[in-house]
């Protein structure tokens, strides 16, 4: 019985934590919470379950006649534990103990299994290690191993610390790329995120049925990755950051064929809309970590405070104002190379707007939008390639084909500033672009009238 009161006491305990941080910063990962404030409330999430069997398997002493808080705390405990053991026998009396042996039951049997996942993803990164070799040409203070799995870049902590990075993608980046990346897993062991991140994963195993303890580490494992990532970018140009947000798409599909998880601290994860999320910080430079520890989730909630009191329209429009998405934002480095209506050779008309860009670069929704398609071949015609369709407001619909990859799938909600495809040269494309078109019903529109920042 103490089993199951503790599981369901820990549920609502976490679950009140995670209202509080979701009240003060907000329901999405937020780029401008550290690691510390979640890793303070996964702590504090689970120490009163512990404590709870703890004080149900070895007996509290008796309190002394004087009394200090200490004492206090364990009257308190005591009097819980006995009044849980008179629950439990009440309901053995009454017939439920069948009830209470199986959920026991269920609970230890999810947490054999969630375990022996961790560890068989575990003895996965080990033998990646392993069979890795040395990668020359770079400089670190942990080893630097190179290896032909297909796996993101990740670094693994503990007393054989190392950063591994996948042959194929070393092959094809640049060496500022590989030395960003780098830096990005020497974060992370400079942190001991990896180590963190394997007693994280012991207690997510133990907590399996906790869901809301499980978003806190979700949540402290993205603080991580964006604090490696704003340590990796520290001072560096705004090409640089083109060039690693292209390295994170790519590691991002060689993470999503191999699809390997585990508790290692890797570049990128399978979850598309926090990668998506990361690469609109790096491309904008969003890394706001102001403050340490649990002293940062008191600000928030004084700034909060003062929201409501008055301030949260000024707020609202000062953000709005700094969000203003222009071709830089919509599409990095990108440019206008074929505008609406213009003739072309074959004396068709341009029924849309062409903008280039390097390969693999990051396309932004210029609003909120639902995916109404998003299709290898569309409308059944190999010319346009790869294409993505969005329904924004006013009956407003935008193709956005010859793309390389995309995020997205039909009936999915777009956020605006939200990355949602990249940039390709597929179906009957001469070079690296995306066209754009877009339509009110059934009449098309000149896209440069509904985004001024398509105008010449």
């Amino acid at each position: 019985m103490i089993v199951i009161v503790s599981v369901l006491f820990s549920v609502v305990w976490a679950a009140c934590l995670w209202g509080i941080l979701l009240a003060v910063i907000g329901v999405g990962l937020s780029r401008h919470c550290r690691p510390g404030i979640h890793l303070a409330l996964i702590g504090a999430a689970c120490l009163p379950s512990l404590l709870l069997l703890a004080g149900w398997l070895t007996p509290l002493p008796q309190p002394q006649p004087s009394l200090v808080m200490g004492d206090l705390v364990e009257i308190g405990l005591q009097g819980l534990v006995a009044s849980i053991d008179g629950v439990a026998n009440r309901s053995l009396a009454g017939g439920h103990g069948y009830a209470m042996e199986l959920l026991a039951g269920l609970y230890v049997t999810g947490v054999v299994v969630q375990m022996v996942r961790v560890f068989r993803a575990h003895r996965g990164f080990v033998s990646c290690v392993r069979d890795a070799e040395p990668f020359r040409g770079f400089s670190s203070r942990w080893p630097l191993l190179v290896t032909t799995s297909p796996v993101s870049p990740f670094a693994i902590g503990g007393r054989n610390a190392a950063i591994v990075l996948p042959e194929s993608l070393v092959r094809q980046w640049p060496a500022a790329t590989i030395a960003m990346v780098i830096a990005h897993e020497e974060a992370h062991l400079r942190h001991r995120d990896p180590t963190i991140a394997m007693v994280l994963a012991t207690i997510g195993a133990l907590f399996w049925f906790n869901p809301f303890l499980g978003d806190l580490i979700t949540r402290w494992r993205q603080a991580c990755e964006l604090r490696a990532d704003a340590m990796a970018l520290r001072g560096v140009p705004r090409v640089a950051r083109k060039q690693y947000a292209v390295a994170l798409v790519d590691a991002l599909r060689l993470s999503a064929a191999a699809a390997r998880p585990g508790f290692s601290t890797s570049f990128t994860s399978q979850a598309l809309r926090r990668e998506k999320m990361r690469l609109g910080a790096v491309l904008q430079g969003g890394f706001k970590f102001a403050g340490r520890g649990p002293g940062v989730l008191i600000a928030h909630a004084a700034i909060c405070l003062l929201m409501v009191a008055g301030g949260a329209s000024g707020l609202t429009a000062a953000s709005a104002a700094g969000t203003e998405i222009v071709m830089d934002r919509f599409i990095p480095g990108g440019r206008l190379t074929a505008p609406f209506g213009i003739k072309r050779k074959n004396l068709r008309v341009h029924t849309g707007v062409d903008v280039a860009a390097p390969l693999r670069t990051p396309i932004i929704a210029p609003a909120d939008a639902i995916v109404i398609e998003a299709t290898d071949l569309f409308r059944n015609e190999p010319r346009y390639g790869k294409a993505v369709v969005l329904r924004f407001d006013n009956d407003l619909v935008g193709w956005f084909t010859h793309v390389d990859s995309y995020f997205v799938k039909p009936g999915d909600r777009v956020a605006r500033g939200e990355i949602f495809a990249t940039v390709g040269r597929t179906g009957q494309a001469r070079g690296s672009h995306v066209h754009i078109e877009t339509y009110r019903g059934r009449r098309r529109v000149d896209p440069a009238s509904v985004w001024s920042f398509l105008k010449n």
